[in-house]
């Protein structure tokens, strides 16, 4: 499957996945199918590219058997329209990679 990674190994990098249509959120899927335990950060944003709330801190728990990261948060007042990740990875000779992002929201509309 096709991914994401960044340009330099051992450096910091940001990914935006856009969500068409946008939709209420309590939760994020993000798989990361090479080097795991990259994610830092993750920041909601709304169709007019406001930030939902504040940038959310990850404990990215995903390892090598598991390289699927959940985030949950409370569920948004406002829907979803892009989400901004940030990513540092473990090792210097690492590269951060991601090749899924599903958006949840798993109390009812």
């Amino acid at each position: 499957k096709p991914y994401w990674a960044n340009a330099l190994a051992g450096q910091p990098a940001t990914v935006t996945v856009t969500f068409n249509p946008s939709t209420l959120a309590d939760s994020v899927f993000i798989n990361e199918p090479i080097h795991r335990g990259c994610v830092q950060t993750i920041t909601l944003k709304d169709q007019n590219d406001m930030i939902i709330g504040s940038p959310i801190t990850v404990n990215d728990n995903s390892n090598q058997f598991n390289g699927r990261l959940e985030v949950s948060f409370p569920k948004t007042l406002v829907p979803v329209r892009k989400i901004l990740i940030d990513t540092i990875p473990v090792t210097t000779s690492q590269y951060s990679s991601i090749n899924a992002v599903q958006l949840r929201c798993s109390s009812p509309i």
